[in-house]
């Protein structure tokens, strides 16, 4: 409880009148002089000695011994202790202090402060820090005196006054400073803190009149939009998606959101949710062919763009069923969209490219279209595709279902539902298979272009002053306590994690072989007409070996010219060709001495990045010269590629970085897709176990 409170309720309790002021200091001032503290000060040290005064009193009064007539305690001082005390010739009041310090019972000796008499303020002056009874301790408030005691009145009169006027005016002073004090610091800070608001309040009021503050924000303003509009520009060709590579990237404008009206109620929703709509509505829910459903998720993207993505749902647009469930991107139809998420059907082919309207049926066979059916066997308007009966009544079709298709014949155009499903579960057919029987007039291609994959290898760049390696490699890795063997073991290890015959494999190979080498400061030689396998064991079928020739560096005869010495490495192409034979490929008649005429590359000018971005494992080539791209990267406006290459100009093999805009007019990326497909070794690790060079 708050010393105030305890001061009001101590008043209660004796029955004063207690009027109720704000501030708390008239309540105080008024019990105060009920009880004749005259000398009451609103301080700290005044409202304890107020509360002391009413212990004592309450004190006495439950004891009996008091009384608001006797004029002595009405006007008495709680610092009257030592007065009191000092009477020698009082023994019954000496008597008395003695017996309110201890009590006796049953002969034992019981401190005062364990009795439950006025257990608060004991408790309050238990808590003292310090040693001595504070004012009003418990011995005076426990002091009994009998009326009309003579010598309490003497001590009374002799000391009291004096020690109670020194005392309290020695504490009011005391108390009066610190207010003061105390009172002068927050005046101080009030004033401090007035005067800055007020400074504020007026500069930014001036600020807001000044003509010249708003042409500057005006600028600053005009400036942010502008850089905004700049990024907007710069990133214009930032994709959201990218396409698999797999198909060539045509760039058309299109909408990645479909506006779908249903009973006149229009909605928006991403194209490939819509995707997964309708082939739950036109095909619905298998998990025995994801190729089919592949087939028709091309198609329905194929019809919706060419309609401009805006379309009905029902039999004269494509049925969209978005049940719960359908569009969440854990299920099934929805993955199908997403693995063939940009890929389309055109007309026109890449020069002048228009959607494909994709048309398809459920099943019609009516002799209409050029369908029948003989002992059971049906044969499809499309195509000439033949089913069953018994497979299809198999596979979900009633024989009530399959007569009313042939007796309403649909169109018989495009894909056949039923047809494309016995493809692909009855004859393997994939998903590009398909829209290439059935859609043979149209051209597959990405609507995004190919995301560059990613090498799980540093690309150490190489610094073209380092010197040319001019001892064996083998020696080379000796002397720095490794060796060919603990090489190729790491070549073939990192070949067979990339994954053999892939992209990433082939530009492993690349940037391993010059991140060998560059980690001792040194270039692989370039060396024209150079190879590996003939100048290990005069074989000159290359394709049979694998890894690194222990021989590069050393001196040797360079046969295109008799007087030539040169340290032994690779050309551009042996070095293109040592990579991808490396990277878990074959290819036709061993070396590949001009990669611009095979029949599965097609180039594009590397400035045409809108049709086409190179990939690692990709070519660069120009007359005379190949090289691989090992990497791709965009930093702001500037895109390029990391080139692994054999270099006569430089004299040596290198890794570097060419910005696109670095290029030839003459300079075109070979798209190796295809390549790679016909390509790979089937079991690469006993292959290049049989083969290696150590």
């Amino acid at each position: 409880m708050e010393l105030v409170d305890q001061i009001i309720t101590l008043a209660s309790d004796l029955g004063l009148d207690i009027p109720k002021s704000t501030p708390e200091y008239g309540t105080l001032s008024s019990i105060a002089s009920q009880v004749g503290y005259s000398d009451y000060s609103y301080t700290p040290s005044g409202n304890r000695e107020l509360y002391e005064r009413l212990s004592k009193i309450h004190s006495q009064r439950s004891n009996n011994d008091f009384d608001f007539d006797d004029e002595e305690f009405v006007s008495g001082d709680s610092n009257d202790e030592d007065n009191l005390l000092k009477d020698d010739d009082d023994k019954s009041s000496e008597n008395l202090i003695e017996e309110s310090s201890t009590d006796k019972s049953d002969g034992k000796i019981i401190e005062k402060e364990n009795l439950p008499v006025n257990q608060e303020s004991s408790n309050r002056y238990s808590n003292s820090s310090s040693n001595e009874s504070p004012k009003g301790n418990y011995k005076i408030n426990q002091y009994k005196k009998p009326k009309n005691n003579a010598v309490a009145e003497s001590a009374k009169k002799e000391g009291a006054d004096a020690a109670k006027k020194a005392a309290s005016t020695k504490t009011a002073e005391e108390a009066a400073k610190t207010a003061q004090k105390t009172a002068a610091k927050k005046a101080a800070k009030t004033a401090a803190k007035k005067e800055t608001a007020t400074i504020l309040e007026a500069g930014l009021k001036a600020l807001l009149k000044n003509p010249y503050f708003w042409i500057v924000v005006g600028i600053f303003a005009f400036m942010f939009i502008l850089i905004i509009v700049f990024l907007i520009f710069l990133y214009a060709d930032s994709y959201s998606k990218f396409g698999t590579g797999e198909f060539p990237y045509v760039k058309m404008d299109f909408s990645e959101t479909v506006v779908l009206t249903t009973n006149g109620e229009s909605e928006s929703m991403p194209l490939d949710d819509y995707v997964a709509c309708v082939l739950n509505g036109e095909v619905g829910e298998t998990t025995l062919s994801d190729e089919h459903l592949k087939a028709f998720a091309i198609a329905i993207r194929s019809n919706v763009l060419n309609k401009g993505g805006e379309v009905g749902s029902g039999t004269g647009f494509q049925v969209a069923k978005c049940e719960a469930g359908v569009t969440d991107e854990g299920s099934h139809l929805h993955k199908i969209a997403e693995e063939t998420t940009g890929i389309v059907l055109i007309d026109g082919g890449t020069d002048n490219p228009q959607f494909h309207y994709s048309m398809y049926d459920e099943l019609a066979f009516n002799e209409s279209c050029g369908g029948s059916e003989k002992d059971g066997i049906i044969t499809i308007c499309q195509q000439g595709v033949q089913v069953s009966r018994e497979w299809l009544n198999a596979h979900g079709k009633t024989d009530a279902r399959i007569d009313y298709l042939k007796d309403n014949a649909y169109h018989g155009q495009g894909m056949s539902q039923m047809g494309a499903y016995y493809l692909a579960l009855e004859e393997g057919y994939d998903y590009k298979q398909l829209l290439g029987l059935f859609y043979s007039d149209a051209t597959i291609i990405s609507l995004y272009p190919p995301k560059v994959v990613d090498i799980d290898l540093d690309i150490i760049e190489t610094d073209t002053d380092w010197p040319e390696l001019d001892e064996a490699i083998a020696d080379l890795l000796s002397s720095h306590g490794s060796s060919i063997t603990i090489a190729n073991d790491a070549l073939r290890d990192a070949v067979i994690s990339a994954g053999p015959g892939t992209r990433q494999a082939v530009a492993t190979a690349a940037i391993y072989i010059n991140n060998l080498v560059a980690q001792y400061e040194v270039q692989l030689p370039y060396f024209y007409a150079g190879g590996w396998g003939d100048w290990y064991s005069n074989d000159k079928n290359v394709n049979y070996y694998y890894g690194i020739n222990p021989y590069w560096g050393n001196y040797a005869y360079n046969g295109t010219n008799p007087e030539n010495y040169q340290h032994l490495g690779l050309d551009c192409a042996s070095f293109v060709s040592w990579a991808l034979h490396n990277g878990g490929l074959t290819y036709p008649s061993g070396d590949i001495p001009n990669y611009k005429w095979l029949d599965e590359v097609d180039y594009y000018s590397v400035f045409d990045t809108s049709s086409y971005i190179g990939q690692p494992g990709d070519i660069l080539v120009h007359p005379g010269h190949v090289r691989l791209i090992v990497g791709y990267y965009e930093e702001g406006n500037d895109k390029g590629y990391y080139v692994a290459e054999a270099s006569g100009y430089a004299n040596d093999v290198f890794i570097a970085k060419r910005s696109i805009d670095s290029f030839g007019d003459s300079e075109e990326v070979g798209d190796m897709s295809y390549f790679y497909k016909n390509n790979v070794i089937s079991d690469y690790k006993s292959a290049f176990e049989e083969g290696r060079l150590d």
